[in-house]
C-alpha cells in the first residue's frame, strides 16, 4: 500500500511539473525580440518602429500562423520553434488589448 500511494504522488507531482517544462517564456521572448526584432524595428532604419503594443493578440497571432514576416521571411527560418514560441507569447503578453499593453523597454 505504501508502495502505491508513492507512485500516486510521484505521477501527480510529474504531472505538475511536466506542463511547466515546455510551456512557452516570454522573458526568453522579451530577449529575442530585442536581439532580433529591433535590430531593423528600432525606428532607425527604412523598417517600421515596432513594438508589442502595436497589435492585438489576434493580430500577433495571425502574423506568426500566416504572414511568418512575409517583408523578410528569413527572420522566422533563423529562429527554432521554440524561440517563435517565447516570442510570441511575450508579444501576446503586452498587446493592446493584453491587461499590460505596452512596449519593449
Amino acid at each position: 500500500m505504501k508502495q502505491v500511494a508513492t507512485a500516486v504522488i510521484f505521477l501527480v507531482a510529474l504531472s505538475l511539473v511536466v506542463p511547466s517544462a515546455h510551456a512557452a517564456n516570454w522573458r526568453k521572448g522579451k530577449n529575442l525580440f530585442k536581439d532580433n526584432c529591433l535590430a531593423c524595428h528600432d525606428g532607425s532604419t527604412e523598417a517600421p518602429k515596432v513594438s508589442p503594443g502595436d497589435k492585438t493578440k489576434a493580430q500577433w497571432d495571425r502574423f506568426f500562423e500566416r504572414d511568418k514576416h512575409e517583408a523578410k521571411p528569413e527572420v522566422f527560418k533563423a529562429l527554432s520553434e521554440k524561440d517563435l514560441d517565447n516570442l510570441k507569447t511575450y508579444l501576446e503578453k503586452y498587446s493592446s488589448d493584453s491587461a499590460k499593453p505596452g512596449t519593449c523597454g
